[in-house]
């Protein structure tokens, strides 16, 4: 596994094109395995996806090694947990 960085997206479309492709690529949906044994469950369900945005500043920000980062724009958001009372 390489550096991983936060990247920024205009929009969940641009996200979606990358995110779709990049799952393509990678050949998702992935066979889920059992992390005891390292064997594949046949009963799990399988991943999906590499990554999930999540909305900040009107942006979308994603956790993404640099090998999958080309042409993406890293950023300084962050996400924001609220404190709880």
């Amino acid at each position: 596994m390489g550096r991983v960085m936060w990247y920024e997206f205009d929009s969940l479309d641009d996200f979606n094109a990358w995110h779709d492709a990049l799952c393509d690529l990678l050949g998702y949906p992935l066979a889920s395995y059992n992390q005891l044994t390292g064997q594949i469950d046949p009963d799990s369900t399988p991943t999906t996806a590499y990554c999930e945005p999540s909305p900040v500043d009107s942006k979308y920000i994603v956790f993404v090694e640099d090998q999958y980062a080309d042409g993406l724009t890293q950023t300084d958001l962050r996400i924001v947990k609220p404190i709880l009372e």
